[in-house]
Formats: C-alpha cells, structure tokens, sequence
C-alpha cells in the first residue's frame, strides 16, 4: 500500500470521486478541507519525517558515522552555508526552490528503481546485468524527460512553491531545447520498448513473471512522469508523501528492526537479564511499538525544523514564514538527495 503505490491511486480515485483531477485548495469547502488535512499529515508524518530519517541513519552507529562521515560534516557545513546565504540574501530562494522541483523527479526515480530491483531479488526474479542496465538507463532518460519538460514547457513548470514564486528560463521555443527534448523522447521509448521485450521473452520462454509489486513502483512513477494535466497535478499532489516518502520510511523502518534484532541476539542473554530492574519486571509483557517511536522521533525533529524554525526566523527575523520554510525544506532536501544516494549505492 505505501511502498509499491496503492495509497497513492487510492487518494487519487477519492480526489478525482470528490472534486475531480483539481488539487484540493477552497478551504470553505469540505471536500477540499478533508483532502487538504490529508495532504497536511502526509506532509509532516510522512514526507518530511522521511528526510530526517536520513540522519538517524548516518548517526545511527559508529560504522554508520564513520561511513558516511564527508556527508555528516562537509556536505552538512554547505548545506548550513546555503541556509545562511538564502538569509542574507532572499532573492536566491526562488531559484532555490525552482531547482529543487526540476530535479526531485530523478531523486524519485532512482529510489523506484532501486526498490524494484530489490523486490525482484527478494522475489527471486533473475536479471541478468544487461537487463539490470537496459532499467536503469530507461529510468535515468524518464527523469531526464521529465526534467526537460519541466524547463522547457511552461504548463507543467511548477511556478509557486511554499508560497514562494520561482523563475522560469527555457522556452521550447529555443530550437536547441526543443530538439534535445524531441532525442530524449525518442530514446526514453525506445529503452522503453527494449525493456518490455526482455520482460515478454523471459516470461513466455521462462515462465518468469516481474513481482507485481516492482510492477506497480514501475507504474506508478511512469505514471507521475508522464500523465498529462491535470491529472499530472493531483498526482504530484499525493505521489511525495504517500508512495516516495512512505517507501523510504518503510523500507528504514525494517532496516532499523533488523539491526535492533540482530544486536540483541549478539548480547549475551545473561547480561540482558542483569539490565533489567525489579521495575521492569512484568513490563516484558506489554507489546512495543518500535515503528511508531521511530515514526514519531523523525515527525518530532521535523516539526522542529520545517515549523519551529520558520517561526522564528518569522518572530525575530522579520522574515516571511513561506521564505523561511522553503529555505529550510529545500537545502535539507539537497542534502538528501547527495546522501541517499550514496545510501542506495552502498546498499546494493
């Protein structure tokens, strides 16, 4: 449901049901109000909760920190640098922000295709490394695409973001744009139809079918990509919270269980025994709920970040509370991209 793209068609069918392919914003209207506290608690529940949940990993051990070490410390120090520029000088968070939504299409397809490539092997579905090659670079060309379209075709261009108005530079009319946009059309379908080939041989030859939720990641990020307006719009609408965010959330979530698991079973039972108190006696019987610690540890620094912290510039900064939010949403998601990435790198 909120890995492979259920609770996103789901929401979806229910936007389109209640108020059709039109993103919720007439707050005098209950349909658009319950849809719109939807969206608020995926946002901070799920999708900023999400971004924290990166530096719980790069500062969740000792191997972890030293690991990731350039990504805690010198990428940390130019992200703060970035903050305290956009302070001192705010006109640059309109393009800020403006980056940000060019290039989050690709941070989203290359977490996709990371995840279908772990479902097929968890599944035991065998790709071959030229098949593993042929999806990734169809992946890479549908967020270059979708970039592309981004920078070039005004109506898709997402010009108000947090409230904060960001440029818009390249016209299709430019000849040079518009036939990079119509190559990378050509070769995006062309990788495309390769990609299907290989799926239909191995499955009428072999009897192999793709697990049906790698199907459903690969379906719906096509789906964000390439969905025409408006529908395009509702979905952008729920796709950040509701399948990219809840995905990495889930999948660290039993990242997290599973080292928890595998550390106690290394401590000797003996001296788990001699670190329970008569108090804890009896307390073995109530259930835990690591998920929803883990959940609301990262909501909680969030809200920190993305609400205290924008209030406060607002408060004693005389800085608006959009500007600030934006600034601060943007420059921890930089540092997310760079840092899951190395993430996924090291993982596969």
């Amino acid at each position: 449901m909120f890995v492979a793209g259920g609770a996103v068609w789901l929401l979806t069918l229910i936007n389109f049901i209640a108020i059709g392919f039109t993103i919720p914003a007439d707050k005098s209207n209950t349909a658009h109000l319950v849809l719109i506290a939807i969206a608020y608690a995926g946002q901070y529940l799920l999708f900023n909760a999400h971004n924290i949940a990166t530096h719980m990993r790069l500062w969740e051990s000792e191997e972890s920190r030293s690991r990731y070490r350039f990504y805690r410390t010198w990428l940390m120090y130019i992200v703060l640098a970035l903050i305290i520029t956009g302070v001192l000088v705010p006109q640059i968070i309109g393009y800020l922000t403006y980056f940000y939504m060019v290039t989050v299409f690709w941070h989203f397809c290359q977490q996709t295709c990371s995840i279908v490539l772990l479902y097929c092997r968890k599944r035991a579905y065998p790709l071959s490394l030229f098949e593993k090659r042929s999806y990734r670079v169809f992946m890479l060309l549908l967020s270059t695409w979708v970039t592309l379209r981004f920078l070039t075709i005004q109506d898709f261009y997402p010009g108000v973001f947090y409230g904060v108005a960001s440029p818009f530079w390249i016209p299709m009319k430019d000849p040079g744009a518009a036939t990079f946009f119509e190559l990378c059309r050509y070769a995006l379908t062309g990788v495309g139809l390769i990609c299907l080939f290989l799926t239909a041989k191995k499955a009428l030859s072999k009897r192999q079918y793709p697990p049906l939720p790698a199907v459903a990641c690969t379906g719906t990020i096509i789906a964000l990509g390439l969905a025409p307006q408006p529908a395009a719009g509702v979905l952008w609408f729920w796709v950040p919270a509701f399948f990219h965010a809840s995905q990495y959330l889930a999948l660290n979530l039993a990242r997290d269980q599973k080292r928890n698991q595998e550390r106690n079973h290394k401590r000797p039972k003996a001296e788990q025994n001699s670190e329970q108190s008569p108090d804890d006696i009896g307390k073995d019987k109530i259930k835990p709920w690591p998920a929803l610690a883990y959940l609301g540890k990262a909501a909680l620094i969030a809200s920190l970040v993305y609400v205290i912290f924008p209030h406060c510039m607002n408060l004693f900064g005389a800085f608006s509370f959009n500007d600030a939010a934006a600034l601060a949403f943007v420059a921890i998601n930089y540092h997310q991209f760079a840092t899951d990435a190395a993430f996924w790198k090291f993982d596969e």
